[in-house]
């Protein structure tokens, strides 16, 4: 197989913006091998061996070293995903580029399914201490670090490259969004089920319960509102291709030097709404309740994209095009299921900051409050920074990790601040 100079360019690109990625993970990873140095009196409640402490009630040393040694297991799992990710940039890139989208993203799913299966099994393997245990937990994180990194990518690049097809591409879309979801419900079940014997984590068990109910919702609810031909018409009306755009007098696009007014773009929001109005009229009390559902999902989609060209309009951007929305909208009912489902390996971090410890997360409410705060930054702010900015997909990968990397050495600095529990949940 020959390589162009577009392919060797392309590797180059991809590979350079893993790196750059791996620094602020090695940054990370600084900081959590750091937590070492920060424990002092706390309960050893963490997410892997919380059992082992309350049983033994050994004496307060060796508690401390079973800390040091679990702080160590979560330095060596950044330290793999570095690795991993390095893997990711020569491997997977390069296969993405030559065999196609289709290639890249089968491989990403069967990442994220090793990676489930191995969470999932590890999950319900404790509270016993195992060596098995410790050998899912770190190939599941491995796998993850090595498939799992860019699957937001690969999304992306299904959307925009794998079919040009729209009804094909939605089918497709979907069964990526079925499959990813399930392999979520599926780790959080895992996560919930030990947690379920023991009366004393009434509250943990609620937050994972929660957490496997709005993954299988971000499953179910998109196949419901596809299941059929008559549903396919109430998606297309709000995306279809010949959606209305504001234009000048001499027939340019509206955003041109020769713009006068913006408000002229406003002509598109008030098509939205008149579809916004067709679609609540549909939802009555006589309507069966497959289509009560899908015509509520078919308002939601009009109001969000009212949300976004009204927000634009007030950064001065332009809306996003059909590909962008359709993919925003398809994991917005998930998202907050994936963010918290992202906390299942990283809130052991917490154990480690003695004023804080597990108390702000004591409330359920309280978790999932974070948890909407950051779906929200995710699938609203993000978007209109990356689009008001021009912003690359590099770019915003290292901004988000740089500031991710802040905010967990603003809760190291300052563990009793709840501000920095709420930046490491948005960020």
């Amino acid at each position: 197989m020959t390589f162009d100079r577009s392919m060797v360019m392309t590797f180059t690109r991809v590979y350079l913006g893993e790196i750059l990625g791996c620094l602020t993970f090695i940054l990370d990873t600084g900081m959590i091998m750091s937590t070492r140095f920060f424990i002092h009196d706390v309960t050893c409640l963490d997410m892997y061996n919380y059992t082992i402490c309350e049983t033994l009630n050994e004496h307060h040393s060796q508690q401390i070293l079973l800390q040091e040694k679990v702080a160590d297991l979560i330095a060596t799992h950044r330290l793999i995903n570095v690795i991993s990710l390095l893997l990711t940039g020569l491997f997977l890139g390069a296969l993405t580029e030559v065999a196609g989208h289709k290639a890249g993203m089968s491989i990403g799913m069967f990442g994220y399914f090793i990676n489930s299966i191995c969470l999932t099994v590890s999950c319900v393997l404790r509270p016993s201490v195992t060596p098995v245990k410790y050998i899912l937990i770190f190939a599941g994180v491995s796998v993850q670090g090595l498939f799992g990194e860019r699957i937001v990518v690969l999304k992306n690049a299904l959307a925009y490259s794998l079919t040009q097809e729209k009804t094909d591409h939605t089918q497709r879309q979907l069964v990526f969004q079925g499959v990813t979801f399930f392999g979520s419900f599926l780790a959080c079940i895992g996560v919930s089920l030990p947690l379920e014997v023991n009366p004393q984590k009434k509250s943990y068990f609620a937050i994972y319960l929660w957490l496997s109910v709005m993954s299988f919702l971000g499953l179910i609810l998109p196949l419901v509102v596809k299941s059929s031909p008559d549903s396919q018409s109430d998606v297309y009306e709000t995306f279809k291709d010949d959606h209305p755009v504001a234009q000048n007098v001499d027939g340019t696009k509206l955003g041109n030097p020769d713009s006068v007014d913006d408000a002229i773009e406003l002509s598109a929001i008030n098509d939205d709404n008149r579809k916004l109005i067709k679609s609540s009229k549909r939802i009555n009390k006589n309507t069966p309740t497959t289509s009560r559902v899908r015509n509520t999902c078919s308002l939601l989609r009009a109001v969000w994209t009212n949300v976004v060209s009204i927000v634009l309009i007030l950064f001065k951007g332009r809306e996003f095009n059909n590909q962008t929305q359709i993919l925003v909208l398809l994991f917005m009912v998930g998202y907050i299921g994936f963010v918290m489902q992202w906390y299942i390996e990283e809130i052991v971090l917490f154990t480690f900051l003695p004023p804080l410890n597990w108390r702000y997360f004591e409330n359920s409410i309280q978790y999932v409050i974070y948890a909407l705060t950051a779906s929200i930054y995710g699938v609203v702010v993000l978007p209109i920074i990356r689009k008001v900015a021009n912003l690359s997909d590099i770019s915003v990968y290292i901004l988000g990790k740089s500031a991710y990397t802040l905010s967990v050495t603003f809760m190291i600095i300052y563990p009793s601040k709840a501000w920095g529990i709420i930046l490491y949940s948005i960020l």
